[in-house]
């Protein structure tokens, strides 16, 4: 269930992002001619080379952020795989964003224990209270770890595809020089919510590890 939740979030959000990528392809039209007006009127009465090169300078900034805005959709979706593909291997589990494949690792290591609780869970024998205490306290971290780690997957990755679909609202800007810092800030989440989620798909990497040499 969580896949399918998992997999329409993220379906909505790249289609969406279609739609905001050619909104923001008209937005950069309309910076591009203001930014390329003002320098040109910068320029006004020096060398008519001095304009040429501006001139080759700002529609090879233009040309970059057209193609950065028009396959945004996928590169987000590379972005995305490099971060979880960097998380696996400095955790040594490869696990992507799969949540139900994380929940089954779970049961798996659960369901010994759960059978163990069930052949001492008699109370009339006092030394077994001791096994049935230390058996549940188990299961309970257990399913405490693949319940955290189950969210933590699931949240962080909901989280990057939000934040990196609304990113691409911001790139226009970075077509005017006065607004460039719109888009540096835009790098600095990207890159903080793509580490985030390096680090949760590491810990959940050395948490499914550890729970499959446990099992």
């Amino acid at each position: 269930m969580l896949n399918e939740m998992l997999d329409d979030f993220t379906s909505a959000i790249t289609s969406n992002l279609y739609t905001f990528s050619t909104g923001a392809m008209g937005l950069v039209g309309v910076l591009a001619l203001i930014d390329y007006g003002l320098d040109v009127m910068g320029h006004a009465g020096e060398n008519p080379m001095s304009i040429v090169k501006m001139s080759v300078r700002k529609i090879l900034k233009y040309t970059f952020y057209i193609f950065l805005i028009r396959d945004f959709p996928n590169l987000l979706k590379i972005l995305k795989d490099f971060f979880i593909g960097l998380g696996e291997e400095l955790g040594g589990t490869s696990i992507g964003t799969d949540p139900d494949s994380v929940i089954d690792t779970g049961v798996e290591f659960l369901s010994p224990i759960a059978e163990s609780i069930k052949e001492i869970s008699s109370f009339k024998d006092v030394g077994l209270i001791a096994p049935n205490l230390l058996y549940g306290i188990l299961w309970v971290i257990g399913f405490a770890l693949v319940a955290y780690i189950v969210v933590q997957v699931f949240m962080t990755t909901v989280e990057f595809y939000l934040l990196g679909g609304l990113s691409v609202m911001f790139l226009p800007f970075g077509v005017y020089s006065g607004t460039e810092s719109l888009v540096q800030n835009t790098i600095k989440v990207l890159t903080g919510v793509g580490t985030r989620l390096t680090v949760t798909v590491t810990l959940a990497s050395l948490g499914i590890s550890r729970i499959k040499s446990t099992a």
